[in-house]
């Protein structure tokens, strides 16, 4: 249940949320007479090797970013986009913080508010507070207006961030149901460096050759159910692979790769990609 009355429903004990440390649920008895900044970099991402990714964010993702599906906590899979080869690095995020590809994924552009779902599932406005950024004067952007209502640009974010969360759902449900079908499978990307293979694990990939092997019924279940499209989308963007290796190199100071050879992707020839039938 989404809950749109935040700042009221806060002053309920029995409505709170349990937030993590420097995460601010925002409410008019929290950030009365304070204001927030925006971040100016995206240094705050500079450890994500993948981000999740709504349903409503597979297309622009795909065509500039490589897409896989990850397990998480729970075991269940996300669509999320690959930023880097190793634990904790994200060659998208440059040495002064500036983020180099054409698409940014949503929960980024959103940062520093978060969703926080409570005991009663209901969603409550936070903000990150990790960087110092509220400020306890009247200097930078308001959180709510004299009327104790949020301000419009705080209701757009909220409005934002519901979406998406919705949008995670809608993958996550579409991921379950590929993976019944048997379509995901593990990608693994091997590459060189310095004459030494490195293997990143963890990511997963749609197998082609077993949609060709979906009977009639089951395609046109995908396809009513989104799926169909999200699978493509997913195999289309493992070409942008080649650029996060171009990022990675230039992360490490080598201007033509020097020592870095091809991408390995993990897939035979049975199950390559065919566009073919489309």
């Amino acid at each position: 249940m989404i809950k749109t009355g935040i700042y009221k429903a806060m002053s309920d004990e029995n409505n709170q949320a349990e937030t993590p440390t420097g995460i601010i649920p925002i409410a008019p008895e929290t950030v009365t007479g304070k204001t927030w900044s925006k971040i100016g970099s995206f240094w705050f991402a500079a450890a994500d090797t993948a981000c999740e990714l709504s349903l409503s964010e597979a297309s622009k993702a795909a065509a500039n970013l490589p897409m896989a599906f990850m397990r998480n906590d729970k075991g269940d899979f996300t669509l999320v986009s690959v930023q880097g080869f190793q634990p904790q690095e994200n060659v998208l995020v440059s040495a002064d913080g500036q983020w180099h590809s054409n698409y940014v994924p949503a929960n980024y552009r959103f940062h520093p508010f978060v969703l926080v779902q409570n005991e009663q599932d209901q969603l409550i406005l936070c903000f990150n507070n990790s960087h110092n950024q509220i400020k306890e004067d009247s200097s930078a952007e308001p959180f709510f207006s004299d009327q104790n209502e949020l301000s419009p640009l705080i209701k757009q974010v909220f409005d934002g961030l519901v979406e998406r969360w919705n949008g995670l759902k809608q993958a996550q449900s579409i991921a379950k149901l590929l993976d019944e079908l048997g379509l995901i499978v593990p990608w693994d990307i091997t590459m060189e460096i310095q004459g030494e293979g490195v293997r990143v694990q963890g990511f997963y990939r749609i197998n082609e050759q077993k949609i060709a092997e979906l009977s009639a019924n089951q395609l046109v279940n995908l396809r009513d159910k989104g799926g169909l499209a999200l699978a493509y989308c997913q195999m289309i963007s493992m070409n942008h692979l080649s650029y996060l290796k171009r990022m990675k190199a230039e992360m490490a100071g080598s201007e033509n790769a020097a020592g870095i050879t091809d991408l390995k992707l993990g897939a035979s020839n049975d199950d390559s990609l065919n566009f073919d039938n489309l």
